[in-house]
């Protein structure tokens, strides 16, 4: 055949008789190619235009005349060009018999059409390849609306985390005013017992041991806010590490507190949380996204009990009958319970009983796909009026190397260090000053990257200072400049990153500027967790 017709019959190697039935309906043949409501095509075995259709000509903007001069390749979106040319290739090589592929058309104006390829292989009576024959049906609408929808989930799932970020903060914000009251309030005490002078040691102690604590629990808030915040920031915050399950829930009924005390006080019922750890072994996971999926079954949780009840957070350690271990953590209810419908529906994204602006319909898929994302499963035991238990059953892990935040306040060190610290806040910069200063340290502080990096090049680096402890948001040149040009200048002077972003700070940042975990402190440090940081730090240079 000379050309790509848009009628007639399919290419012959050879006529038949003149009995035969094709040529007695090749006349229906060609007007019903011509004029079929979808495109067709055929090629050859080298992907040459041989026949088309008025549908296929309208859907690729080119005319039959202008497609016998093409390849089938010449009129694909260049990202498509290579799987079309894989399946064909297999098509002649007899590996498949035919195949669907959805990919781009360029039309003759340049634009992308989106299509979805039927393709099969006609042979001849002794079996070798005549042509392939091509369906093509344009999903350019469907392909749009599937782009709608999921921008319209992304959207969704962006107000879903925007609302629980509302919820946490709302959170921290009244943990942290409490705590701020039983700070000042102690320190008000002992200002007025050190003014009038009749407390007793014992008094003044006690007065500073409250605010002490109060402020540790401001500190935990903070730290809770960071780290959830910095899971939708982060993608290294999915980096899996050994972990006790029971050390999450703290975390969780800590951050939903506001939910189930607060909130629920407020309509006059009562919330009762009790939390169960009876689980020994440890799961290898990421503990941000645990934490999230926790926190959304305990709001949910909080949600089905509108005339109060009680929430039980559980873990626990269970084998199964091939010897498999799991971890099981539940959040079980004594609320509404669900029917049978909502049970079958319920990781269903959108789907949501939740009124109007309560809720979005992504919460338990969301919980759903950190789960299958650890290899674990999801149990769901509930009937109306009985309440609801979720289970997540997640692998155990042989051991647990999780690092734990020193505790201790007992300085390690057998020597003052001569440190040079920087930090602009002026009070943040004086407390510090006077803790290392009482711990027999001999301290030089700045404010600034600029007046740390002059002190070092006019008292030569390392040889002045045992070590740098330095804050990261610093005016002008920042803390991780500071510490780029110190490992530049001066790689062995020993660095200490205090911060107020602390361990919520991601790994990539740290690995980037050359900080280990170990030499990052939170602000507000406890001198104990200091001296172990600056001890090991030195002690590595040294080494």
């Amino acid at each position: 055949m000379s050309g790509a017709g848009a009628s007639g019959r399919p290419p012959r190697h050879e006529e038949r008789g003149s009995t035969d039935p094709w040529r007695a309906s090749a006349a229906c043949y060609g007007q019903t190619f011509a004029h079929a409501a979808v495109g067709l095509a055929i090629t050859d075995g080298c992907g040459r235009f041989l026949q088309v259709n008025d549908a296929f000509c309208a859907l690729t903007g080119h005319t039959a005349q202008e497609l016998a001069h093409l390849h089938v390749l010449a009129v694909t979106h260049p990202d498509d060009a290579p799987e079309t040319r894989r399946l064909l290739q297999q098509l002649y090589d007899g590996d498949i018999p035919s195949f669907v592929l959805e990919k781009r058309y360029l039309r003759a104006d340049g634009t992308a059409v989106w299509v979805q390829n039927s393709v099969s292989l006609v042979r001849d009576e002794r079996g070798q390849p005549l042509y392939s024959v091509a369906l093509i049906q344009d999903i350019s609408d469907r392909k749009r609306a599937d782009q709608e929808l999921l921008l319209l989930a992304q959207r969704l799932a962006h107000t879903e985390k925007l609302e629980a970020m509302g919820r946490l903060a709302a959170g921290v914000a009244h943990d942290m005013n409490n705590s701020l009251a039983a700070i000042t309030g102690p320190l008000q005490l002992l200002q007025r017992s050190l003014d009038g002078g009749v407390a007793s040691p014992d008094e003044i102690r006690q007065e500073v041991q409250m605010a002490v604590r109060a402020a540790d629990d401001a500190a935990r808030g903070v730290r809770r806010l960071l780290r959830f915040a910095r899971q939708s920031r982060d993608p290294g915050l999915g980096e899996r590490q050994r972990l006790h399950l029971g050390t999450l829930l703290d975390d969780v009924v800590a951050l939903t507190r506001p939910r189930w005390r607060d909130g629920a006080l407020a309509p006059g019922c009562q919330i009762a949380v009790i939390v169960e750890s009876r689980a020994a072994s440890a799961v290898l996971a990421s503990a941000a996204e645990l934490r999230d999926a926790l926190v959304n079954l305990v709001i949910n949780a909080v949600d089905a009990l509108p005339a109060g009840g009680t929430i039980r957070l559980l873990t626990r350690d269970e084998t199964g009958p091939d010897g498999t271990r799991t971890v099981v953590v539940s959040v079980a209810d004594t609320g509404t319970g669900m029917d049978a419908e909502t049970q079958r529906r319920l990781f269903e994204p959108f789907y949501t009983t939740k009124p109007p602006g309560k809720g979005t319909g992504l919460g338990m898929p969301m919980v759903a796909a950190i789960v299958e994302r650890h290899g674990g499963t999801i149990d769901v035991r509930s009937a109306p009026g009985q309440g609801t238990c979720i289970s997540l059953h997640l692998p155990a892990y042989a051991e647990d190397d999780a690092r734990a935040e020193p505790a201790t306040d007992t300085p390690t060190v057998g020597r003052p260090w001569r440190l040079l610290l920087v930090d602009d806040e002026a009070t943040t910069q004086a407390v510090a000053m006077r803790l290392l200063q009482r711990a027999g340290h001999q301290v030089t502080a700045v404010a600034s990257a600029e007046r740390a990096l002059a002190m070092l090049d006019h008292a030569h680096g390392a040889r002045a200072f045992d070590a740098l402890v330095t804050d990261v948001g610093l005016p002008g040149l920042s803390g991780w400049d500071l510490i780029d040009r110190v490992h530049r200048s001066w790689p062995k002077l020993p660095i200490i990153v205090a911060t107020g972003w602390g361990y919520s700070m991601a790994a990539d940042d740290l690995a980037r500027h050359g900080v280990s975990p170990q030499q990052v402190v939170a602000k507000p440090f406890r001198i104990g967790r200091l001296h172990q940081a600056l001890e090991a730090a030195i002690a590595a240079m040294q080494t």
